[in-house]
């Protein structure tokens, strides 16, 4: 949903409404829907959103298709037709699956879980550990579950309520908010999960990781969790396009509050040269991964991260199995000793940090490098300060030395007369 410098003043802002239940809401919209075989205006997120916010309980993504052909025999035609169509038989229900079509009725329901994976839906993802009777084993169930006030926003378009002659087309003066104000709108708006945000340079496109990431070791991490799917940056970012104050102020605050992530060093070499200093600076936190490949890149990119004024945090990953275990052409170990590893040296000389966090069986390179990382940067004198100060003494010895001449003529002059 796009953003301007005038917000709508929608319903839920006004003291005169009367709040209804979602899940009254949501009957209601869904009612006329759910007796004919008409499509239904509703988009998948929507429909989605309408499910788990009606139960209140997580559902399986089972019980979210169900409840979708429960309540849309339209989409329960699908499926059954789906279902008996020889071609999709070994196909599960649920499951993500490529489809030429990008229409969602020719894919219902497989791509039920691309849709639970796009940023932009209020849905969570918990897991629930269920005992096998038989081995009594223990296996993590993934479910799904939304919150009512974010079921509401999310639905705001479509839950309309009974303003008593309010005027929803009124606009609200955005700029003239506090600044204060506006800063904290600004990290609300760009503010994205702590897992960290990373673009794909060539696709022009957005990603986040797993929203219930809780750090580098999780078992959530980046390489083995599913990444959330957003909307190109030109729409997930459309508030910057408002005008040139907007973009002044809310830029910074984009780089600030969120965590870059790269995944390989030639990613973050390429980002860091590409992104202006008047973005860079502003950049607190980046995390990356340090692989074989990236060996020709490592010496380029550490230097940039060293030029970085302003960066707080660091976060590697570096598996030194992966690095023991590279062999060139002739069969040969090319870096048996981890501590030599290209572009160490220059990471090593980066100071000023506030944390660094490793990652992978590279105990020997943070012992080597985090100690000397989080020291304080030195202080540069200045260049000229040796000269001022030496020309200060040459004027203070100048007038000095002229107070005793002026004494000894004075003297020298007595003794004449």
């Amino acid at each position: 949903m796009e953003m301007s410098a005038t917000l709508k003043t929608g319903a839920l802002a006004h003291p005169s409404i009367r709040i209804e239940s979602i899940t009254s809401r949501i009957e209601t919209l869904i009612w006329p829907w759910a007796r004919c075989k008409t499509k239904p205006p509703f988009s998948p997120e929507e429909l989605v959103v309408m499910a788990l916010a009606s139960t209140k309980i997580p559902m399986y993504e089972l019980d979210i298709a169900n409840w979708i052909m429960d309540h849309c025999p339209y989409y329960a035609a699908i499926a059954r037709r789906e279902f008996f169509s020889p071609s999709h038989r070994h196909t599960s229900l649920g499951r993500k699956a490529a489809c030429d079509d990008e229409d969602w009725d020719c894919c219902f329901p497989k791509r039920l879980s691309a849709v639970l994976l796009q940023f932009e839906v209020p849905v969570k993802e918990i897991e629930l550990s269920v005992s096998d009777e038989e081995d009594g084993d223990e296996e993590d169930e993934q479910l799904w579950i939304t919150s009512a006030p974010e079921a509401r926003i999310f639905l705001h378009d479509r839950i309309q309520t009974s303003l008593n002659g309010v005027n929803t087309t009124d606009h609200f003066p955005f700029m003239r908010l506090p600044p204060e104000l506006r800063l904290t709108i600004y990290e609300l708006v760009f503010g994205f999960p702590r897992s960290g945000i990373f673009l794909e340079l060539e696709r022009k496109s957005l990603h986040v990781f797993a929203r219930s990431y809780q750090g580098l070791g999780d078992s959530d991490d980046t390489e083995n969790s599913r990444t959330l799917n957003c909307r190109p940056p030109t729409e997930a970012l459309a508030l910057l396009q408002t005008n040139k104050q907007i973009f002044q102020e809310a830029v910074p605050v984009f780089y600030n509050i969120n965590t870059i992530v790269c995944l390989s060093v030639k990613e973050l070499d390429r980002f860091l040269l590409i992104t202006p200093e008047s973005r860079r600076k502003h950049i607190r936190h980046i995390r990356f991964y340090y692989v074989p490949s990236d060996a020709d890149s490592a010496a380029s990119a550490f230097r940039r991260l060293k030029m970085m004024k302003h960066l707080q945090r660091l976060d590697i990953d570096i598996d030194g199995e992966e690095w023991l275990e590279h062999k060139n052409s002739k069969d040969k170990q090319v870096y048996p000793d981890l501590l030599k590893l290209p572009g160490l040296a220059t990471l090593r000389s980066v100071r000023g940090l506030r944390s660094v966090t490793f990652d992978g069986d590279c105990e020997a390179v943070r012992e080597h490098l985090a100690a000397e990382m989080v020291k304080p940067k030195p202080v540069k004198r200045s260049s000229d300060g040796g000269k001022k100060r030496k020309a200060a003494g040459n004027e203070r010895g100048g007038k000095s030395g002229g107070k005793s001449k002026s004494k000894k003529a004075a003297q020298f002059h007595c003794r004449r007369t």
